[in-house]
């Protein structure tokens, strides 16, 4: 007896070919796809990704043994040609396509040339339910070849062909041909199921006697994907605990990128012996992510995001210190991509002790994105020296080994990248697991549904049963449109391809051997929903399979009390415990000092802050001083929200601002700000022209930074971008000018000792207040001042909310007050506060009159204001509920979301 996979089979009939691996048929299909010119014949071969789709498409057309001649007659010549191509390519490398190689071995057996196989008198072929043609003609010829012929074990003995019909195609095919037919039997092995009910009534509408309760299938609602691994976790553990051997446990994943390091992370915690059978694709192995993500440097935009992930990497050589935080210092010295200033330059700029390290890696990615190499010396280049785990140096060897295959001519590092990326995300490894199980020992297997129909399991668990992921919509293929495999199956009868409606039937046959093979109980799971806490709705299969009970069979697993059709979760990680612990304690099962005791005095601490929402920013009476100098800002900050105040102004919390293509309009404020402050250093001309000249000078000394390297006040400018801004700003100023000539005309004077400086402070009522306006003129009869003009100048165009701006904020009122005492004018002087928007040239002005009413109103709202500071009321309270979208400090005030 010897038990081999069809894989195996191929090895032993012909170990004298060698097949091409999927980097070097990858590189021949490339080449074929560049000989034949197809991108600029047909836009099929030009979607992205077409060397995979041409992959998949070729592999499928090989499957079923389909001809060049047979595309051409079809109306494929470019899908003929490129096929054509692939096979003279491999010729002339002296390999050979996995499917042609199964085809050379059926050849041999059929022959009689092969003289290990005459040790054999009978084969058995299990879970045949997915044979390509090739595949097919192997096991054919191996069963007319040996005397007794042989067997094909059917995995289900239910009378419902609905959900199963994908796997009768492959029964039929046995049945058809006549020179097999006679010699084929089929084992009727298995007894009926505790599931036998159900299988029956799968995908069947016609609504029949309801099924009582059936604990053969259980169907689980989990809150979220990491749950569904704890509840299968937790019950596998207690199987095994009461002496059920793993070897009769099975877990079946569909999506493995989804759950696998889930299964691992609970399975490793719950010590549970397990094994995975499925592979983990290259792309998603650390430190192969990470590699790659360095080659996109070269020949990508390098943004600053890119960038950073990969400075910061523990793999990144010479490896930075854990204490740089590369993407803030990227963002700090205003780098966007390498299509504005190099990261190198902007650092010199802030004299940064990191632009060697900068200069050295951009340095280094340039001259590779120039380089035009064989694969042996690009490796060479790119190799790392860094501490690689088992499963990074597994997964690179893997690489390495395609990539070397490959043949040895040069090749721009496009394409190094590109064949590079397209093997990376073909080849598996296999999955480690990070507990040490001794050879021998009994495991709980975690495979694929395809993996399934050759063996029942006591327990079978599932995950993943949520809508859009199973079903699984199979993904199309441009190069192999439905239209085009009906063409192309006209051409090969009675050998067929899959069109998608028939790949689409693997999903209901997935979930028919789920429950068929499971002889004690099959559970189901599905999540309700994501990390970030959207709602996600069961399967179809879930939706329909509870139908044909009596009760709604759905259990909903959570820590708390179970209530109809609900379980409790028994804890057992740490982790766990003490969240059961803290959920109990909330639901006051016992007290403070006996949740300190089992908790820990700083989780009791933690929760007991939380417990209080938006009550947390209570500080309590006389906690933040009150005699300090308050200035608008911080004024108005408090009477927009206290939470505001309290993040901004007293703990100082700053959200990053991260650069951007565009020139940021508050680095245009500041610009336009410090023009306007040297053009009212000095009185304004009587002309227009004059005060054009004059505005035009500071323009030009103002602006030359900007000019000539880019540099703004805090960023650095895009060039194209700051071409129009510059022109905008230039365009504002000009208007601003024929205002301010005819302003000036009123006989108002600029006080430059409080042009864009602070007045001096002094106290409104009781509060000492203090500020910094933008513009401050008097208007004089003989020696005494009979009006006070307070300008602040804003970057924008008038709306319906700046005169409520205006009337509302603290700052033109304090501004007022602290010119009258510094300017020493009399009371009742004549005042008048005014915005200056820069970009309104029709209405620039937005103003309103200042007297004692004013301030005795902005007096009493400061008392009320500073009475909330004293009490230590600082909890959320927004003037305007609308203002809390855009809010930084949305998510640490408690209020966002409830």
């Amino acid at each position: 007896m010897n038990a081999v996979t069809p894989d195996e089979l191929v090895e032993r009939l012909a170990a004298d070919v060698k097949p091409a691996s999927a980097g070097e048929r990858l590189f021949a299909i490339e080449k074929a796809l560049q000989d034949t010119s197809a991108a600029a014949i047909d836009r099929r071969y030009s979607v992205p990704g077409v060397v995979r789709y041409a992959y998949d498409a070729i592999a499928e057309l090989k499957g079923a043994q389909v001809r060049p001649a047979d595309l051409q007659s079809a109306a494929e010549p470019l899908l003929a040609a490129s096929m054509k191509k692939y096979d003279e390519g491999l010729r002339r490398a002296g390999l050979l396509d996995p499917q042609d190689r199964r085809a050379l071995a059926a050849s041999r057996v059929r022959e009689g040339a092969v003289d290990w196989l005459k040790r054999f008198s009978r084969v058995v072929l299990h879970a045949l339910y997915d044979l390509t043609e090739a595949e097919f003609n192997l096991a054919r010829s191996v069963i007319e070849f040996l005397p007794d012929g042989g067997s094909v074990v059917l995995f289900n003995t239910t009378t419902n062909v609905k959900p199963t019909q994908f796997a009768e195609w492959t029964w039929q095919r046995f049945v058809r041909e006549e020179s097999v037919a006679e010699k084929t039997f089929p084992e009727f092995c298995r007894s009926s199921k505790p599931s036998r009910a159900v299988l029956d009534r799968l995908f069947v509408f016609e609504q029949g006697t309801p099924l009582p309760p059936d604990n053969a299938l259980r169907i689980i609602e989990a809150s979220g994907r990491y749950s569904e691994i704890e509840i299968i976790g937790g019950e596998i553990a207690d199987l095994i605990s009461k002496g059920e051997s793993p070897n009769e446990i099975l877990v079946v994943v569909r999506h493995i990128e989804d759950y696998g390091e889930m299964i691992e992370d609970v399975f490793s915690r719950y010590n549970i012996p397990h094994t995975f059978e499925t592979g983990v694709p290259l792309l998603r192995v650390p430190f192969i992510k990470y590699w790659l993500a360095l080659l996109d440097l070269v020949t990508g935009d390098r943004s600053r995001e890119a960038l950073g992930r990969v400075m910061s990497s523990a793999y990144f050589e010479p490896r930075l210190s854990p204490r740089i935080d590369i993407e803030r210092i990227l963002a700090g010295i205003g780098y966007i991509d390498r299509h504005h200033l190099s990261a190198s330059a902007l650092a010199a700029r802030k004299n940064s002790p990191l632009t060697a390290e900068f200069q050295r890696f951009e340095k280094w990615l340039d001259e590779l994105g120039r380089s035009n190499d064989s694969v042996l010396s690009y490796l060479a280049r790119v190799v790392t020296a860094a501490d690689l785990t088992e499963r990074d140096r597994q997964a690179w060897r893997v690489l390495v080994e395609e990539l070397e295959g490959l043949p040895a001519e040069s090749m721009s590092f496009v394409q190094f990248r590109k064949i590079a990326s397209e093997i990376a995300g073909l080849r598996t490894v296999p999955r480690l697991t990070s507990a040490a199980v001794a050879p021998g020992v009994a495991r709980v297997r975690i495979v694929a549904p395809h993996s399934l129909g050759y063996r029942d399991y006591r327990w079978i668990f599932a995950p993943g049963f949520a809508d859009g992921e199973f079903p699984a919509r199979s993904s199309p293929n441009p190069l192999l449109s439905d239209e085009s495999v009906n063409a192309i199956n006209a051409q090969i009868k009675p050998r067929r391809l899959f069109t998608a409606r028939d790949r689409n039937r693997k999903e209901p046959l997935y979930l028919f051997m789920m429950l068929d093979a499971a002889t004690r109980r099959a559970t189901l799971t599905y999540p309700g929903s994501t990390l970030e806490g959207e709602t996600k709705y069961p399967s179809v299969y879930m939706r329909g399979i509870p139908r044909h009970f009596e009760s709604d069979p759905v259990i909903r697993h959570s820590h708390a009390a179970p209530s109809r059709n609900a379980a409790t979760l028994s804890p057992r990680g740490e982790g766990e415990w003490l969240s059961a612990v803290a959920d109990e304690w909330t639901k006051g099962s016992f007290t403070d000092e006996r949740a300190r005791q089992l908790l820990g005095d700083d989780i009791v601490a933690r929760i007991n802050l939380e417990r209080k929402g938006i009550a947390r920013a209570q500080v309590g009476k006389g906690f933040l001083p009150l005699d300090g100098v308050w200035n608008p800002s911080e004024l108005n900050s408090l009477s927009m929200c206290g939470f505001v105040f309290l993040a901004r102004h007293r703990l100082k919390l700053r959200a990053q601002e991260m650069p951007d293509f565009e020139v940021p309009v508050s680095e245009i404020g500041i610009l336009a700000h410090d023009i306007l402050r040297d053009f009212y250093s000095r009185p304004v001309p009587d002309s227009v022209e004059a005060a054009r000249t004059r505005m035009d000078e500071i323009v030009t000394r103002r602006l030359a930074a900007a000019d000539v390297s880019g540099q703004g006040p805090y960023t650095v400018f895009d060039p194209s971008l700051w071409k129009i801004r510059r022109k905008q700003l230039l365009s504002v100023l000009n208007e601003y000018v024929v205002f301010a000539v005819r302003d000036a005309a009123d006989g108002f004077q600029t006080q430059p000792e409080y042009l864009d400086a602070p007045l001096p402070s002094t106290v409104l009522g009781t509060t000492l207040v203090a500020g910094r306006p933008d513009h401050v003129a008097v208007h004089r009869t003989g020696a005494r001042i009979d009006a006070i003009r307070i300008d602040d100048f804003k970057y924008s165009a008038a709306s319906s909310n700046t005169t409520k701006q205006l009337k509302d904020s603290f700052q033109i009122p304090v501004y007022a007050w602290l010119a009258v005492r510094a300017l020493g004018a009399d009371p009742g002087v004549r005042i008048e506060g005014r915005y200056l928007l820069l970009r309104s040239p029709s209405s620039p002005v937005v103003s309103c009159s200042i007297d004692e009413k004013l301030f005795d109103e902005v007096r009493g709202r400061i008392d009320l204001l500073l009475e909330k500071v004293r009490d230590g009321r600082l909890e959320p309270d927004p003037a305007d509920y609308q203002d809390c979208f855009e809010c930084d400090f949305r998510r640490l005030c408690r209020l966002y979301g409830s």
